[in-house]
């Protein structure tokens, strides 16, 4: 209260808008944020992509099979099913999209 009544609250400023190149500006927060995100991370573009790309995309669209793979236990398979975010009462998991 002391801080309030004597002028001595901190300000904070938040960043709303962007000049863009063209001269325009951001009109509110989410254009602000998309224009950022459109500035800073690159397209996926898999022409782009170096060897070592090329091969991390290549291994994560096959399937990963190891000697040591089990099955879920029915206590892995229960806990899962209770911590499903976004599950509601009374949806199957067959329902449950991630």
């Amino acid at each position: 209260m002391y801080k309030l009544a004597s002028g001595k609250t901190r300000n904070t400023v938040a960043l709303t808008t962007l000049k863009k190149p063209d001269g325009s500006k951001t009109a509110n927060m989410i254009d602000t944020l998309v224009y950022m995100a459109e500035q800073l991370i690159p397209e996926d573009n898999p022409q782009d992509d170096t060897d070592h790309h090329k091969n991390i995309r290549r291994l994560t669209e096959q399937p990963i099979e190891t000697i040591d793979d089990r099955d879920f236990s029915q206590d892995e398979v229960t806990l899962l099913k209770i911590s499903i975010p976004g599950k509601h009462q009374g949806q199957t998991e067959s329902q449950v999209t991630f």
